[in-house]
């Protein structure tokens, strides 16, 4: 699949490992930390991160995540002919349906995809350092990592059904990128199932969360709150100072129980026209 000749208009770069990463940063949040977990994706087979002058995308074959359009950085006097044509490229099917914007971004570049056919919901930055956080060993809970040559099929089952909506994920990319020191896949287990998984990806002296998902028929049983903790403690053992994550409505609690801190709105919009909406 020909990506490149889908984001000629937009005057894309493709990424190297020498390509630098713009950060946004707001109050102790910043987005770089994912966008270097979707460098590495783009770096996998059917997988494309592409940096534009105006936007970054990211693009996956046959996976339902990760897709989206990021990583805003135009000028103000360019939002109306941005917005405009991010929506012509995504009715041709150019770019992915999901806009995710940064956290408290203007509010005037949020009313141009308001004022056009996009569904609203919004996300909550949020961050935590855990360098002075005791956590909780009592229960007795199993948790492990992947190593680099294991199948993800049962952690991805569980992401799917929890997180997808039963949606395709492409274990190719994930088992992939799972070579990568900085990913590692966590899950916890109970009679030998996986009953929760998180992606800790760890990067230079930061962290990111990623999806998180509890089976439905265990939840409330402290099992996400368990999983969360190790993967904090394993983010502090390689000394990292700052945690990050993009809270959904359903995750919010937990986190702030666990100590996270508020870092702003993350506007996410998803174009009606895409057949999935």
């Amino acid at each position: 699949m020909d990506f490149r000749a889908l984001h000629a208009k937009n005057s894309y770069l493709f990424l190297s490992k020498r390509n630098l990463i713009r950060e946004s940063i707001l109050a102790d949040y910043k987005s770089s930390n994912i966008i270097q977990l979707f460098r590495e994706m783009g770096e996998q087979v059917d997988c494309e991160y592409c940096v534009g002058n105006q936007f970054d995308s990211i693009k996956t074959l046959n996976s339902v995540w990760p897709n989206q359009v990021l990583n805003f950085k135009s000028a103000k006097s360019l939002w109306p002919e941005m917005a405009g044509q991010i929506r012509a490229d995504q009715a041709a099917n150019k770019l992915p349906a999901i806009i995710v914007g940064e956290a408290n971004s203007e509010e005037k570049l949020n009313r141009f995809f308001l004022e056009q056919d996009y569904h609203r919901r919004t996300w909550t930055a949020m961050s935590i350092n855990p360098s002075n956080l005791s956590f909780d060993t009592k229960g007795q809970f199993s948790v492990k990592e992947f190593g680099n040559d294991e199948k993800l099929e049962d952690w991805l089952a569980v992401v799917k059904a929890e997180l997808m909506l039963g949606g395709t994920l492409n274990s190719h990319l994930f088992e992939s990128l799972n070579q990568s020191p900085n990913v590692h896949f966590l899950a916890l287990y109970k009679q030998a199932k996986i009953v929760s998984t998180v992606l800790l990806y760890t990067y230079e002296e930061h962290a990111g969360i990623y999806l998180l998902a509890t089976r439905k028929e265990q939840r409330s049983k402290g099992f996400a709150k368990a999983l969360m903790q190790e993967a904090l403690r394993r983010a502090r053992e390689k000394s990292c100072s700052s945690v990050w994550l993009q809270a959904t409505e359903a995750g919010y609690s937990l986190y702030k129980r666990l100590g996270f801190k508020d870092a702003g709105k993350i506007p996410v919009y998803k174009f009606k026209g895409d057949a999935n909406s």
